[in-house]
């Protein structure tokens, strides 16, 4: 009998331990995440899809659902600029921790809408409507669908972005070597704003600045002959960007 006792105890603990750990465990508080990023695109048709990218803690959350969405708006804060979305699919992508709560990434893919004109909020906001009919709203920083005639595609040989800081939030400035020589430039644009640049040896150095966490950089070259694009190229992939938001953090408590 002495000799079964301990197989029983055993057990015994375990189911003890599985028990003290469950009844310890904090419920999680639904929250979600958004950075305020400058959504910068060129209209090119359905070429192109508008991401929008949402931290979320709880995998159960129906905002990871896309059947559960009905319907996308992007809006101003009076709601008297509307642009409504047709979502294509949701994609998660990597892990971060904020005070001490694990979030993953996900990255909803929104169809270029039709357009016959520019489009920019400068302080934008998303709603996300379910079909149980509760809604989010979450703010994303600003939106820019430019519209472009009479283009031409810059001919460009290779492209890279540069920080000035590897803790920066976003890229400090973009490097573009093009094929043959540009002449006459008059003005560079991001988003319908003039930045300043740089252009020797065929090399163009665009110096950004911005408060917000840029990804997509559409540029406008404008010479005294033609205005030439460069398409919307994804300069940079970031981790870790909550931790080093800062002010362009965004939290939301979730229902």
């Amino acid at each position: 009998m002495k000799k079964i006792i301990p197989y029983l105890i055993i057990p015994l603990l375990i189911v003890l331990l599985i028990l003290l750990l469950i009844d310890n465990k904090k419920d999680v508080n639904p929250k979600a995440i958004t950075i305020n990023t400058d959504h910068n695109y060129l209209y090119n048709g359905n070429k192109t899809l508008v991401e929008i990218n949402l931290y979320l803690n709880d995998s159960k959350s129906p905002l990871i659902n896309k059947d559960a969405i009905s319907d996308v708006v992007i809006r101003n804060l009076e709601s008297n600029k509307v642009l409504d979305l047709e979502l294509v699919s949701i994609t998660s992508s990597h892990n971060e921790t904020y005070l001490s709560e694990n979030y993953v990434m996900y990255t909803y893919k929104f169809k270029m809408p039709n357009l016959s004109s520019k489009f920019e909020i400068n302080n934008a906001y998303i709603d996300f409507i379910l079909t149980n009919q509760n809604s989010y709203t979450f703010k994303i920083g600003s939106i820019n669908l430019t519209y472009l005639i009479n283009s031409k595609e810059l001919n460009w040989k290779t492209i890279d972005s540069k920080k000035n800081n590897s803790n920066d939030l976003s890229i400090s400035s973009l490097v573009i070597e093009t094929e043959e020589e540009i002449n006459n430039i008059e003005l560079v644009s991001i988003n319908n704003k003039p930045y300043n640049y740089s252009y020797i040896n065929k090399t163009l150095i665009i110096n950004i600045d911005t408060p917000y966490y840029i990804s997509y950089i559409p540029v406008i070259i404008k010479t005294s002959d033609n205005i030439y694009y460069l398409n919307n190229h994804y300069y940079v992939t970031d981790y870790n960007l909550i931790e080093r938001a800062n002010n362009n953090l965004n939290i939301y408590e979730l229902n």
